[in-house]
């Protein structure tokens, strides 16, 4: 299980802006509507901080949890359209997690990571050293969406492919 990483102090929010993410997210189930969505973008950088919370909130990924297992999901997708650069590390776990009912958090997460661009590269580039082959793929997938060309990318790619041609 690869180690955790402190994550950046994400900026404070107040408790009402976090309750408010927190019923919305709780009560979006699959589809996070259009104008919900555009609510919590509109709270800006007090959003972070409850959407980082709800991401790593393992509970909440099981389909009988609150929202129907979605809410670390749509806090993953909404902290990437934030582009909240404090959310890399805890997006990062996301993605590194092995567990099946964080599979869809995963792919939300990576979308995320690749809303960033450039400021997720090195990031990416230190977790790859210490995760599993299945991890290691959702990495370097980040590193091709990112738009960035960096020789280090398709260092890792050809690297992965000597390791995992399937």
């Amino acid at each position: 299980m690869p180690t955790r990483r402190k994550a950046p102090t994400a900026p404070k929010s107040n408790a009402g802006t976090a309750e408010a993410i927190r019923k919305i997210l709780l009560t979006a189930g699959e589809d996070l509507d259009k104008s919900d969505e555009g609510q919590i973008l509109a709270m800006g950088e007090s959003a972070v901080a409850p959407l980082i919370e709800l991401l790593g909130d393992e509970s909440l990924l099981e389909d009988d949890a609150p929202g129907e297992g979605m809410a670390p999901c749509h806090a993953a997708w909404l902290l990437g359209l934030l582009h909240a650069e404090s959310a890399i590390e805890p997006l990062l776990d996301a993605v590194v997690d092995e567990s099946a009912s964080g599979l869809l958090r995963c792919n939300a997460a990576m979308q995320a990571l690749s809303e960033l661009g450039a400021v997720v590269l090195d990031p990416v580039l230190r977790r790859l050293k210490d995760v599993s082959i299945d991890a290691r793929i959702y990495l370097c997938e980040i590193l091709g969406r990112l738009g960035v060309q960096d020789p280090r990318i398709l260092k890792q790619l050809l690297a992965l492919l000597k390791e995992s041609p399937e």
